[in-house]
């Protein structure tokens, strides 16, 4: 280094930016914010690819999936559908409509449609942890056994991701990974 670049250097003044510069760095960055619930309005379109532990043939399977997020009251409802192939050519469409509220604490969304884990239709709740909604389903059968499925669309500067997974008794027996895109608000 030339003179007067070394003297600023090792001048205080310097040393003090660089220090609280390294400081900065060294500092977690602070947390975002949880999005609301209106940034997830619109319609989505995509596909991914769902891994089963229980299929033996074919534990790969593409899927198509639309998903459509619109404003409810203090809530939302959400209507989603799903498009399987299977490797023969056999094509299954599940489709799925919701509509959530926030709940008196204001802290998650609860809906009416499923409200009982025993029952057939079992217990549905919803919340939004950063830039995620999560959308879990709760079901107990007549032996007690559990399954749970957590639908989480995560925005992102591609668009929507999706992972879903269903888990039976602790154990993960399907997992899906999609994008969507928004195709209108």
């Amino acid at each position: 280094m030339s003179g007067p670049i070394k003297a600023a250097a090792n001048s205080l003044g310097a040393r003090v930016v660089f220090g609280l510069l390294m400081l900065c760095a060294a500092l977690p960055a602070k947390a975002a914010d949880d999005l609301p619930v209106a940034a997830f309005f619109g319609t989505f379109q995509g596909s991914g690819i769902a891994v089963s532990q229980d299929a033996i043939y074919a534990p790969e399977t593409a899927r198509d999936m639309d998903v459509t997020i619109q404003q409810a009251g203090d809530g939302f409802t959400i209507q989603w559908t799903t498009v399987s192939r299977s490797g023969v050519g056999d094509i299954k469409r599940k489709s799925e409509s919701l509509t959530f509220r926030l709940d008196a604490k204001g802290s998650r969304y609860v809906t009416d449609q499923r409200a009982d884990p025993l029952s057939s239709d079992g217990l549905a709740w919803a919340n939004i942890e950063k830039q995620t909604l999560n959308v879990f389903l709760l079901m107990i059968d007549a032996k007690g056994r559990y399954s749970l499925q957590r639908y989480a669309r995560t925005l992102s500067s591609q668009g929507m991701e999706l992972l879903f997974v269903r888990t039976h008794q602790g154990s993960d027996r399907r997992i899906v990974k999609g994008l969507l895109v928004k195709v209108a608000n």
